[in-house]
């Protein structure tokens, strides 16, 4: 059955676009980086890669590429292909007889105007503003990230990129979705005391990093503060310093612990079955194996706990070009992501959580959005008061 994410007005601070206005940023949003990515990598390959097959380990060895971005470089080939500039078959790829001179065009013109190439207005800057610029600026560098020359993390956040780097975690489709998650987590803190009135209800969040997804929460717990224990967590001390700063206006109960959820909490010091609720937001899919991560997030809920996951929920080649860079892009090992990427579908992630433990879930995200069609996407779940491994 085609579910339809529903509108989750009290939290927005964002003009919410139409279907058809979201779904026609993702198209630009894949043609634009196509185009980008086919300049760069075909004058980057000139030579190497003609209408005759090649293999990509091939390839790849040709033109220097280290072990390390080989999957990066795989993906990039297979991005092509998607979007009809490479033919593959069998792990050989081969020029497809695209209009050069249309190509030449559209990367010159979003070179001289940017988006306004396309002549949309506000909406499609709003939507895919700061993706796009951030696009722009690291695709002439993919050949030196895969020769090894620059890495994923100095490319984003040199000091041409910072900003833009920034830019991508506060613009409209991830403050929709702070929204969305603080207006569910605020709901479900009400529903507790409901029940249980003075009840202090423990909730801790994984990876929380800038806390960008943090600030909606506390403001919206801000009149319960006294009701409220909050763990801010992250796997680096930066972080975390930056935030005891950054929510000192807060009154409610706050600590600031490092945690590595990839791994077993119990021995970083937290204990079981310790918190109300658990969220995260783009963290999880960094992780070698979900199955285990998720584990790890179960054990730290009390029973009838309840899961926030934020998370990419589809292939993006916007993200590939981007944070695909990074080496923590490619850790997964358990065979549940889309192929040469870090995504997990959300059925994957329906699957995941019912097997590993947790009742009444479901996936809900952009407003008006089908879930088939969510590139990013919530998952909750509450875990069940008895599982047995």
């Amino acid at each position: 059955m085609l579910q339809i994410s529903e509108s989750k007005s009290i939290f927005q601070r964002e003009e919410l676009y139409s279907y058809e206005q979201f779904s026609e940023t993702l198209s630009i949003r894949k043609k634009t980086t196509g185009a980008l990515l086919a300049k760069t990598m075909f004058t980057w390959l000139s030579g190497q890669i003609s209408s005759i097959p090649v293999q990509i380990s091939t390839l790849a060895e040709r033109v220097n590429v280290v072990k390390s971005q080989e999957k990066l470089f795989t993906a990039l080939l297979l991005s092509l292909k998607e979007e009809g500039y490479l033919h593959e078959e069998a792990g050989f790829v081969k020029k497809t007889s695209f209009d050069e001179i249309k190509l030449d065009k559209l990367v010159n013109d979003l070179g001289r105007k940017g988006l306004a190439t396309y002549g949309k207005g506000d909406w499609l800057t709003n939507t895919y503003g700061p993706f796009f610029e951030l696009a722009q600026s690291c695709i002439p560098k993919l050949p030196e990230v895969l020769r090894g020359e620059m890495s994923g993390v100095q490319l984003l956040f040199s000091p041409d990129n910072y900003s833009r780097t920034m830019a991508t975690y506060t613009n409209h489709v991830p403050e929709v979705y702070y929204g969305l998650i603080a207006e569910q987590i605020v709901d479900k803190c009400h529903k507790i005391w409901a029940l249980r009135p003075e009840h202090k209800i423990r909730i801790l969040e994984i990876g929380a990093g800038s806390g960008y997804g943090t600030i909606r929460m506390l403001e919206g717990l801000q009149e319960h503060s006294d009701k409220v224990h909050f763990c801010f967590t992250d796997i680096g001390n930066s972080f975390l310093r930056r935030a005891k700063r950054t929510f000192k206006q807060f009154d409610c109960e706050l600590e600031f612990r490092l945690l590595d959820i990839s791994k077993d909490s119990t021995e970083q010091g937290f204990a079981k079955e310790s918190f109300d609720i658990v969220f995260a937001t783009n963290v999880l899919h960094a992780t070698p194996d979900l199955r285990v991560t998720v584990g790890n997030v179960r054990d730290l809920l009390a029973p009838e706990g309840s899961v926030y996951i934020n998370e990419i929920a589809t292939e993006s080649i916007t993200n590939t070009v981007t944070y695909g860079t990074t080496s923590g892009w490619w850790l997964s090992t358990d065979g549940l992501r889309i192929p040469y990427t870090p995504v997990a579908s959300t059925t994957t992630f329906r699957n995941l959580l019912a097997e590993i433990g947790f009742k009444d879930i479901e996936v809900f995200g952009y407003p008006g959005i089908p879930e088939s069609e969510l590139p990013q996407a919530i998952i909750q779940g509450v875990k069940k008061s008895i599982h047995h491994e």
